[in-house]
């Protein structure tokens, strides 16, 4: 997530595809996001029009529990983060200079959202308990949490020990957790900003090679009650309880044995515990259950080649994904 601090005002534009799916065709049809408002470092949308697809073009009919590349959001070079807040906003850390903020898929303009200021360089986001936003800036290493409604921070953490943001979330109690690239550690943070009593230091977990140790830890979320956590450095995706040191419930490392996960940066999970992971190294987006049982290739279709993955958001039957390689956000939808 990226805000910066600069004042001056310009119009940002890109275009947004429409995409018809069929094997080894790709049909797209380009128009102009509308109206967006790029303040500060914050692109404070409008929304974009955008009308669904047919289901079935050509008389090709798209397999049962299938996802489909449905929307490409293009000329968004160097995206870091997406996320979808429980409302249907859409926001998008795009070259540590600005965050894109979209209604989802609808011609309304984004009328509630002003221009987030202080930022410096925004490289990550989370959504606060009641879809505030928080984010991890790089520029003068804080987490700045704002209101809804944008403006002003309302509140900023840091801690002296931070060096390089990998993932930052919030849980339904308004405790932030830090993971620490560099320096593999995962903190957690009371909602007023001190470090937490969890093992006398505020260490939910720190380098080792126990599950429930870290290694160059990436992408945070909540799942359920578990702070999920992608382990960039041991090419797993894996499920830690939020209120003791170190204590893994779930770990995936892959498809299988043969077919592990290669560096992967983030992980997502929807309303019903499903995982959604960006396998980075492998240029692919896998969905799995709450168990870890693979479910689907969220980008089975090779008709379009994905760059390497480096965010990943679900909400509904939509997943987002970040494609910093060709410039673009994917907006892949689920036919049941």
């Amino acid at each position: 997530m990226h805000r910066s601090t600069g004042m001056t005002q310009q119009s940002a534009r890109g275009s947004v595809s429409r995409v018809w799916r069929r094997p080894l065709l790709l049909l797209v049809s380009a128009s102009l996001l509308s109206g967006a408002l790029l303040v500060g470092g914050l692109v404070g949308g409008c929304g974009q029009k955008m009308s669904k697809p047919e289901e079935t073009p050509g008389g090709y009919t798209v397999p049962p529990n299938t996802y489909v590349l449905t929307y490409m959001w293009n000329d968004l070079p160097g995206a870091t983060d997406v996320v979808v807040t429980t409302g249907g906003f859409v926001y998008v850390a795009q070259e540590s200079a600005r965050v894109v903020a979209y209604k989802t898929l609808t011609d309304q303009a984004h009328p509630l959202i002003a221009p987030l200021e202080g930022l410096v360089k925004p490289i990550l986001l989370a959504e606060g308990p009641d879809e505030e936003i928080y984010v991890a800036d790089a520029g003068d290493m804080t987490v700045k949490h704002f209101g809804r409604s944008g403006g002003a921070p309302i509140q900023t953490f840091s801690d002296a020990e931070w060096a390089v943001f990998g993932g930052i979330a919030v849980d339904g109690l308004g405790y932030l957790y830090v993971a620490d690239n560099e320096k593999e550690f995962i903190w957690k943070y009371t909602p007023a900003g001190d470090r937490d009593t969890l093992g006398g230091n505020g260490v939910l977990s720190e380098s080792g090679a126990g599950t429930g140790y870290v290694m160059r830890p990436g992408g945070l979320c909540f799942n359920g009650p578990y702070l999920q956590v992608t382990d960039t450095g041991h090419n797993q995706v894996k499920k830690l309880a939020a209120d003791a040191v170190a204590s893994c419930y779930l770990f995936i490392n892959g498809p299988s044995p043969t077919d592990p996960f290669d560096s992967p940066m983030d992980s997502d999970s929807d309303e019903s515990g499903n995982i959604y992971v960006a396998d980075t190294g492998k240029n692919r987006v896998l969905k799995y259950d709450g168990t870890g049982v693979l479910l689907a290739t969220v980008n089975w279709d090779p008709s379009y080649l994905l760059g390497r993955p480096v965010a990943v958001a679900a909400r509904g039957d939509r997943v987002y994904v970040a494609d910093p390689d060709n410039a673009k956000i994917l907006i892949y939808e689920l036919r049941k």
